[in-house]
């Protein structure tokens, strides 16, 4: 985002009708809530938290028939939550499919990328796991890239769906700071705004989708929007790209229209080793709207690498 933007944007949130959108914060659908309507075709809305803390990890479950199943661990992006994976249920004949729900509003967010690996470690030291796979779509691959990384977790096979290494140049940096000095000081009515706009726009792209993804168009709370934004600034991706050294499965969409090409392909610089492979027709929301053929993306991929359990 521009400084001329961001001029721009400051002034016409100045006219934003400051009680119509203060009452659209305060009626926010919490985590909890927003399963109205939603078929859950078979996965399971869990939770769990830390003894003696009143933190709550939420996460989606569909349990594979196969009691030895591995793990599969699954991060979203930034405007999609869990439920992004419901169509990914054909995977779990070899994998116990699990996908985090990030918080939206925590005292814990202090804007920076180290919270959100630090709040995903404490829920798989709490859910036990000692190895998985683990896959992120768009912003979720920059939090599966960290558990990689880092080593929180013995990761067998990397999946990044839409996904990009950003601010690795100068103006990317300064576009990233640009945007976290704008919204640290923006009220949160205005904020809304903003996302509410970003949403319909979104949801206009998906006028004719049959698939049913625009029931997972909500605007969030706007301190998770506010968090992902902070956290950004003057973060390196590539620095820890480096440190992965399991195998890594690179899908984009053809008609991808959030991460350019060069910051697709950017991924392949840090990483050596990573496979990519091209969804056709696939968009950055492929992995609700493509599930089968992402699937069996990863299926293949994974099965090469030697990280499936036979199904019973």
């Amino acid at each position: 985002m521009s400084r001329f933007l961001v001029i721009l944007l400051s002034f016409i949130t100045l006219f934003v009708p400051r009680e119509k959108y203060e009452r659209k914060v305060a009626q926010i659908v919490d985590m909890d809530q927003k399963h109205a309507g939603w078929n859950f075709q078979g996965w399971e809305y869990k939770s769990v938290s830390k003894p003696g803390s009143d933190f709550i990890h939420r996460y989606y479950e569909y349990p594979s028939p196969n009691d030895s199943a591995p793990v599969f661990l699954f991060f979203h992006g930034l405007i999609l939550d869990g439920r992004t994976f419901t169509n990914m249920t054909s995977l779990a004949d070899s994998w116990r499919l699990i996908a985090y729900d990030i918080p939206e509003s925590t005292s814990r967010y202090m804007g920076s990328m180290k919270d959100f690996v630090e709040i995903t470690s404490e829920f798989v030291e709490l859910m036990h796991f000692t190895s998985c796979n683990v896959c992120g779509v768009s912003f979720g691959g920059g939090i599966a890239l960290r558990l990689a990384a880092d080593k929180i977790v013995d990761v067998k096979n990397l999946v990044l769906i839409s996904t990009g290494i950003v601010g690795n140049t100068r103006r990317e940096q300064r576009r990233q700071h640009i945007m976290a000095e704008w919204v640290k000081d923006i009220p949160d009515y205005k904020l809304y705004w903003f996302m509410e706009k970003v949403y319909k726009r979104t949801a206009k792209e998906y006028e004719d989708d049959t698939t049913g993804i625009k029931q997972l168009f909500r605007v969030k709370d706007v301190d998770f929007f506010r968090q992902v934004v902070q956290a950004m600034d003057g973060y390196d991706a590539g620095a820890y790209a480096k440190k992965v050294s399991c195998p890594v499965l690179l899908l984009s969409g053809s008609e991808e229209d959030v991460f350019s090409d060069k910051q697709v392909k950017r991924i392949k610089k840090y990483i050596p080793q990573a496979q990519s492979e091209i969804i056709e027709g696939g968009t950055h929301a492929m992995v609700f709207r493509q599930g089968d053929n992402v699937a069996g993306e990863i299926r293949e991929f994974c099965s090469s690498h030697g990280s499936t359990a036979s199904p019973k």
